[in-house]
């Protein structure tokens, strides 16, 4: 089998992220057009109807008001892509009030944007008041061996069932890093190191040429620090 030979020049670190899943605007303050500046919606679902409403907001001036109709209409806000890997622990929360029901969801997609087959979705929650709740979300993003491909960026979504009217304030969320250690998917090399010598990998190095380089081991994923890694030759 033909293997790659890669000197690391510098250092490597594991595939770990740590920061906002919610980049910008989490409080709605800002919005273009009906639609809240660093949003968009899953325009697959259709029969809703989303607006800025202003006074009585949980936090700042602007809150957003999301209705859908009965049947199945159904309607998802979704974030920013924000980087975030396997196994990464998350945590997420929202003000919410009105009537109807809601969860959250977080779409997985790898390096490329291309959907890895599974996302994570939150239980639903039944609101009926009209006093803002906090709503909250913890879990743990799918592991390498169950997804198609290794996760590398993810999005926070907001999902509505039908026949709802919600506003929602404070939409935010965390993404804290590798969970403990599962079957398959070591995580103890979290911490910068420093190679001594070539590494061995199996053929799997996804590269897009002065972006980045993502080197797959088969329980494994690295991400070089820039100018850290020369391919030197092939064996």
């Amino acid at each position: 089998m033909s293997r790659y030979a890669v000197f690391l020049l510098m250092f490597c670190t594991v595939l770990c992220a740590a920061g906002n899943l919610i980049p910008e605007n989490g409080s709605f303050e800002k919005w273009s057009g009906n639609t809240p500046a660093g949003f968009s919606p899953n325009t697959v679902y259709k029969n809703w109807h989303v607006s800025a409403q202003k006074g009585g907001a949980y936090d700042g001036a602007s809150f957003m008001r999301v209705v859908t109709q009965r049947g199945n209409a159904v309607c998802a806000i979704m974030g920013a892509n924000v980087p975030a890997y396997c196994g990464d622990r998350f945590s997420l929360s929202c003000a919410v009030r009105g009537k109807g029901r809601m969860r959250f969801e977080i779409y997985c997609y790898d390096a490329r944007g291309q959907w890895v087959g599974k996302n994570v979705e939150s239980r639903y929650f039944n609101v009926d008041t009209d006093q803002w709740l906090v709503e909250k979300f913890d879990g743990v993003l799918p592991a390498a061996d169950g997804v198609k491909s290794p996760i590398g960026k993810v999005r926070a979504v907001l999902f509505v069932s039908a026949d709802s009217t919600l506003d929602f304030d404070m939409f935010s969320g965390e993404v804290k890093g590798a969970a403990a250690p599962a079957a398959g998917y070591p995580v103890a090399a979290i911490e910068p190191r420093a190679p001594q010598g070539p590494v061995y990998l199996p053929p799997r190095l996804y590269a897009v040429p002065g972006q980045e380089l993502n080197i797959y081991f088969d329980n494994l994923s690295v991400l070089p620090m820039p100018g850290a890694v020369e391919v030197v030759a092939s064996v």
